[in-house]
């Protein structure tokens, strides 16, 4: 199994291996970095058993591509993929308001019906726009 595959079976909480690690206080991570020692070292031990063996066949053996095990020689630690500058939605201040306004008289609308009323004020918008003031994080609690 490819070690890509590794975290999401760890992480489900059904999954027995995840127990293990819970008990050797290792985290998914943890776990992975292992693998990936133990996976770049049975790929040298290849090489060094059959002069023969080209560096594709051994990481064949291995099933891994060769650009993982030369990085994973390098450092095996796992990083994250999540960007490091999120981009944040730039709604106009005076729509957010009204929105907002809007909500707060009356509670039991939706993006819809807010919509109509925003639009209604006249701005130009999409019930999309007006549905991501209301679930935004930064908005909410005003």
């Amino acid at each position: 199994m490819q070690i890509k595959y590794l975290k999401a079976q760890i992480m489900r909480s059904d999954s027995a291996l995840g127990a293990k690690l819970a008990e050797k206080n290792m985290t998914a991570d943890d776990y992975i970095e292992i693998e990936r020692i133990k996976k770049v070292e049975l790929w040298e031990n290849f090489l060094k058993a059959d002069a023969d063996l080209t560096v594709k066949e051994a990481a064949a053996k291995v099933d891994e591509p060769i650009a993982n095990l030369y990085r994973w020689k390098k450092d095996p630690k796992v990083y994250s993929t999540r960007p490091k500058n999120l981009r944040e939605a730039k709604h106009k201040p005076e729509l957010v308001k009204a929105v907002l306004k809007t909500r707060k008289e009356n509670k039991t609308w939706g993006k819809r019906k807010i919509w109509a009323r925003v639009t209604e004020e006249g701005f130009d918008t999409s019930v999309s726009t007006v549905g991501r003031i209301l679930s935004s994080k930064s908005h909410r609690n005003r």
